[in-house]
Parts: structure tokens; sequence; C-alpha cells
């Protein structure tokens, strides 16, 4: 017999093998083998556990049983353990004799997935959960030995990013569809099976459409006074617009002159840009030659293929002759040859007019986008480069008409007049965009396509910023004593662009102070080079200088942000060069569709936010009768938190890529506004306990302050009550 090694002999010592079968040891190894506990202290640590709680309960059922202490202990004892899931009911004190490791096993999170269908096997559970593919509530867990309560249960699922959730979706959208079919097949039997009770059926679906019809034909007369209502206010937009564009000509008519000299430039502009466009025009004629002899090529390969075809056919049928001669078996499969040969001819004809047709749909986008970038260009040198300082003056130009245009003229139409109030608007643009998305610092790194009318130093061009802007000056001042002598009373004179006269003064006596108010949160880049929130800046100076009815609203920079974020990061550098031109036809065709958000007489109205807030309130209503009451009774109105959800369309409630992955399911929808009403309504109903268990203070923190989710798991939800609502 050879001799035990060291780790056999330290076993030996370790293991009775006489009384092997009544020790303990063996109930251990089998738990933690059942339940896949790698580590030995969780089994010591819940036996430490269930016999403290059986213990307790023991000192318990010691004492009187009308004693009020005992009767409080009972209770609060049975709570916990009901609340933790390790005794079935709250009513008996004798069930925490049956707490024991197994008890507190069972609530692992492994095997609450086993129990929940998530996996098959309690070792599977433990590596997805160590992978980090699960997660409870909205924390992604990778301990196995989290203990699930019987609160958490319902909250046990997949990551959002998780590729396994992925798969479960498409399985159960999948199996959903043969549910769907087996149910068509049971709904036919049932109606064979059912033939005796057909009329009845019948005359209850007749009854139906009878009743269909009514609710039809009052929501047609709701539409219908819909439609009138719009009418009336597109009507008073069209009137609107007429007086805007009434008083335009007579502005114009005012500034003839001025016009004229903006015509002379425009024309030389434009002589300057027609040998451009001639260029362009010369390229694309060119292209099209090239396409047209490409397409000549095409038809001539596809004439010499139907030529070869041809003889191939003639051989063909020379070869069947022959064969039909010799035992004319294999005719059929020659004809179906030839007819295989024709349908990919015919296919590959057809694929080269789609591609020659998407070309010519490209080149005519790219035609409309250098239009739009072309027309930007000109808008932004006549509204933001040319300044009534910096205008040049003509020859004819008489000294009387330079004399009356200048800062201190009263006349309200004046240039000096109208760029005052043009720097109240702008002062209120440069402090919106300047705090636009502090999260990232996007939008204070420098451009890499900075606009060359506005960064040239030998224009001289002021930008934008650069008009708002605080300055200081040092000044000093006299004064005497009576006693003869003198003092010198330093102080700072703070200007501002931003005046009525001219220039505002406020007088600091203290230079630090001063000096302190002249910084500013975010210094402009040197000259040559732009920050992107300069460029946002701009396009809202353009759109509220050319929607004079509307003008600029604050929230309206937060829903530019994602929008020029998208285009100026994308991969592509040809999308990147004009983000900005890009970025203002795309804000002022969102514009078009929201701008009643934004007007305070429509708010009232069915198209107004009002409005939207009231629907929203009504669907809340519909759909959970119990939340809606509850935050009635709490006097919460909808007003308090869903007037910024709706107005800036959930820009500030998540962060930015979660806001773009948002807008693109929002914009997809040809009822997005709809849409938008279902996303609010989902981000409500997910947060129902916490606002059934919160009060006033609490509840209205939550809903403007909305907590970090998942955005798959709002959306998915926002499309399953469209879903419930339309069927």
């Amino acid at each position: 017999m050879r001799k035990l090694k060291f780790h056999e002999k330290k076993l030996l010592k370790k293991v009775d093998f006489i009384s092997w079968e009544a020790d303990n040891n063996l109930q251990e190894v089998k738990i933690m083998k059942r339940y896949c506990l790698k580590k030995r202290e969780d089994y010591t640590a819940y036996n430490h556990l269930s016999r403290h709680v059986r213990e307790l309960a023991r000192k318990i059922r010691d004492l009187e049983p009308a004693d009020p202490f005992r009767v409080e202990a009972s209770a609060q004892l049975l709570q916990k353990l009901y609340s933790m899931g390790l005794i079935p009911t709250k009513n008996d004190l004798n069930l925490c004799d049956r707490v024991t490791a197994s008890s507190f096993c069972r609530r692992r999170l492994p095997v609450i997935m086993v129990k929940s269908r998530m996996a098959e096997t309690i070792r599977l559970a433990t590596q997805l959960i160590e992978q980090g593919h699960v997660r409870v509530g909205a924390d992604v867990v990778r301990d196995p030995a989290f203990l699930v309560t019987r609160n958490l249960e319902d909250f046990v699922t997949w990551r959002g990013t998780s590729a396994i959730r992925q798969r479960v979706l498409e399985y159960n959208e999948m199996k959903e569809g043969v549910n769907e079919q087996r149910v068509k097949g049971g709904v036919n039997e049932q109606r064979v099976k059912e033939g005796v009770n057909e009329k009845r059926v019948k005359r209850g679906v007749k009854e139906q459409r009878v009743k269909e019809g009514v609710n039809e034909q009052r929501v047609k007369e709701r539409v219908n006074k819909q439609r009138v209502n719009e009418g009336v206010i597109e009507q008073r937009e069209g009137v609107n617009e007429q007086r805007v564009k009434e008083g335009v000509n007579e502005q114009r008519v005012k500034r003839g002159v001025k016009e004229q000299r903006v015509k002379e430039r425009v024309k030389e502009q434009r002589v300057k840009e027609g040998v451009n466009e001639q260029r362009v025009k010369r390229g694309v004629k060119e292209q099209r030659v090239k396409e047209g002899v490409n397409e000549q090529r095409v038809e001539e390969r596809v004439n010499k293929q139907r030529v070869n075809e041809g003889v191939i056919e003639q051989r063909v049928k020379e070869g069947v002759n022959e064969q039909r001669v010799k035992g004319g078996v294999n005719e059929q499969r020659v004809k179906e040859g030839v007819n295989e040969q024709r349908v990919k001819e015919g296919v590959n004809e057809q694929r080269v007019k789609g591609g020659v047709n998407e070309q010519r749909v490209k080149e005519g986008v790219n035609e409309q986008r250098v239009v739009e970038r072309e027309l930007l260009i000109f808008v932004s040198e006549d509204l933001v480069v040319q300044l009534p300082g910096n205008r040049g003056s003509g020859e004819d130009e008489s000294a009387s008409d330079c004399s009356q245009d200048h800062p201190l003229n009263p006349e309200p139409d004046s240039d000096w007049q109208t760029f005052f109030r043009d720097n109240e608007v702008l002062l209120q643009i440069d402090k919106d965009v300047r705090r636009l998305c502090p999260d990232i610092c996007f939008f204070q790194r420098a451009s890499e396509f900075p606009a060359s009318a506005v960064v040239r130093e030998d224009r001289g061009t002021t930008r934008l910023h650069q008009r708002v802007q605080m300055s200081a000056l040092k000044a000093t001042s006299v004064v005497r004593k009576s006693v003869g002598g003198t003092m010198w009373r330093w102080s700072v004179v703070t200007t501002s662009a931003l005046t009525n006269g001219g220039c505002c003064c406020q007088v600091h006596s203290n230079h630090q102070r001063a000096r302190h108010a002249n910084e500013e949160d975010y210094i402009p880049l040197p000259v040559g080079s732009e920050a992107h929130w300069e460029v946002v800046e701009r396009i809202l100076f353009i759109y509220a200088k050319l929607n004079p009815g509307q003008g600029y609203v604050q929230g309206m920079n937060e829903i530019i942000g994602p929008i020029y974020y998208t285009l100026a990061t994308d991969p592509d550098v040809a999308w990147r060069e004009h983000a900005e031109s890009d970025t203002f036809f795309c804000f002022t065709q969102l514009m078009s569709e929201i701008r009643d958000f934004f007007i305070k007489s429509l708010d009232r109205t069915s198209v107004g936010i009002l409005g939207l807030i009231h629907r929203l309130d009504t669907l809340l209503k519909n759909t959970d009768m119990a939340l809606w009451s509850r935050l009635n009774e709490q006097e919460l109105k909808p007003q308090f938190y869903s007037f910024r959800w709706l107005t800036l369309l959930l820009s500030q409630e998540f962060s930015l890529p979660d806001v773009i992955r948002i807008w693109d399911s929002l914009f997809a929808d040809e009822a997005r506004f709809q849409f938008l009403i279902d996303v609010c309504l989902a981000m409500l109903i997910l947060v129902k306990e916490q606002l059934m268990e919160g009060d006033f203070s609490h509840n209205m923190k939550l809903l403007q302050n909305y907590p970090c989710t998942d955005v798959f798991t709002i959306l998915s939800k926002a499309m399953e009550l469209s879903a419930n609502r339309n069927s």
C-alpha cells in the first residue's frame, strides 16, 4: 500500500468515515450543489440567520398570549419574513420554525430567474448574472448572492443593452404571431361547431355595426368641427402673414435708396456667384453627358447581349431539333433554361434603370441643398455681417442722409433703432446658448468649418456675442476737501451694447468687483475660429429675424441642440461641412409643425399647448383611473410637469443620446404628437408605485426631475399603450 500524500492526510483528519452519514457536512454539500453556492461563507451566514430566527420565534412564543409586546413583535417578525419571501403567509408564528438555510437560498437571484423561466438552470442563471445581463429595477446586479424580496420579483428583467433581451423580444413577437394564428383557427372551428347560433351572431354584428356607424358619424362630425377651427386659425395666420408682408413692403418703400444699394451689392455678388454657378452647371452637364454615354453603352451592351442571345436561341433551336430527332427527351428543359435566362436579363435591365433613377434623385437633392446653402450665406451676410456702423456709403449719398442715420436717431424705423431692438433678442439668445447641454463639452469646442464671412479679420466684422458683451473702462474723478486737499477716486464704468441710446453705464467703486462682473462663463475662441454655440446662436438669431411674428422664445435652443449635434458629428465630412445650413432648414421645418406651442395667444385652443396637455390628462384618466385620482387628490395638475415635456419634446428630461433615440421613434411616426402623448403617459405609468406612495412635494420633485430609466422600456410601454388603444 502506497504512502498517503499530504492533502490526503489532511482530508482524513477532517472526515469521520464511520459517522459520515450523520454528519451535517453532507447536508451542506447537497445544498451548495443544489443552489450553486460558490462561497461556503454564504451557507454559514444563511444557517446562522435561520437559527437566529427560530430562537427569536421561540422566545416570543414563551411570552404571555395577551402581552401587547408579544403581539407587536410577532407582527413585525412575520411581516419582515413575509416581505423577504421566507414564509408563505404572515398569519402563524409557527411558520418561523420552518425557516432554514434553504429558505434563504430560494430567494437568491439565480433561483428567482429559474422560477420566472428566464433561465433553464441555476448555473446558467449565475453565469448570466456575473456577465451583467440582468438588472433588478434600475440597477444592474452582478452578485449571484443578491436576495430578491417579494416587491422586487416583478422588476427582475434583462438589461436594456443585453443581446439576450433582443432575442427574447424577437421570440415573443414570433410566438404572438403563432398564437394569433391559433386563435384565428380556434375561432373558425368554434364558428363551425356553433352553427345554430349563427343567426344571433349576425344580428349582434349588425347591431354592433349600427352602433359603430353612429360613433363613426359622431367622430366625423368632431373631425369636421376640428378642421373648421383649424381653418379659422390658418385664416388668421394668413391675415397676420399678409399684414407682416404689407409692413415689410411699407418698410421697403421707405428704404428705397438703401434697397437700391443692396440690389447693387447683390448684383455684384451674383456676378461673382454666376461664374461659380456656370461652373457648377457645366459640371452637371458634363456629368449628364457622361451618364448619357454610360446609358448608351449600357444599351449597346444590352443590344449585343440580345443579338448573342438570338444566336444562342437559334443554336438552341437547332440543337433541340437534332435532339428531337435523336430522342426528344430534353426539349422541356431547354425551354425552361431559355426562360430563366430571359428572366435574369429582365432583372438586370430593371436594376440598371433603377440605379440611373436613384442617381438622378440624389443629384436633385444635392442641387436643392446647394441652393439652400447659398441662400443661408446671403441671408447671414445681410442680417449678421452688415451692421449699421459698418455699411459702406456710395458716392451719390448726400451728407444729410448720413447725418440723419446715427445711434441717437429717435426714429423707430432707423437702422440703429432696429439694431438696438435686435440686441434685446440677441442678449436672451446669447444667455441660452451658452448654457446649452452643460453636461457635455461639445458646444464649447471649436467648429471644424467656421463661417468665413464672420471670422475673417480683413472685413472688420463684429460677432454676435460681442454685440452684447460687457466691457469695463477705467475713469477717475477729483474730489476737493474743505481743507484744500485733493483726493483721487478711482472707479470702473461698465458699458454694454444693449441700450436705447447707444450705451448704458454703471459705476462701481470697487475695481475688483467690476473685473469679476466682466468675467464670463465661457471665453470666446481667438479670431479665425468659432465655437459650436456661436453657430447655434447665429442660426437662432437669423430665424428670429426672418419670423418677426413669432420671434425667439426660450426653449428653442433646447430643440435645435440635438439637431445640430447630430449633423455636426456625422461621419461624412460633407455633412459636417454644411451642418449650419442643414440645421437651419431642419429646424425651420420642425418649427412649422410645433410653432403653435410657442404662441401664447393659441395656448387655450385645440392646437395650443394646453389642448395637448388636456389630451394627455384625458388619456391618463381612461387608462389608469387610480393614478389619475391620486394626482387629482393631491391637486398635482398636469401643467406642473407636462408643459416642459410636450413643449420641448422631452429634450430636457433625458441625456442627449437618449433624446436622439426618442426623436428617432417620434419623427418616424406620422401621428408623432399622439405618440409623444403616449410616451409621456408611459413615463407616468412606469413610476406609478412611487406616485401612489409619495406626497405632493415628493411627486412634484419626481416628475420635474424624472429618474434615470432605460428609454427602450419607455418606448416599448408607449407602443403597447398605442396598440391597446387602437385595438
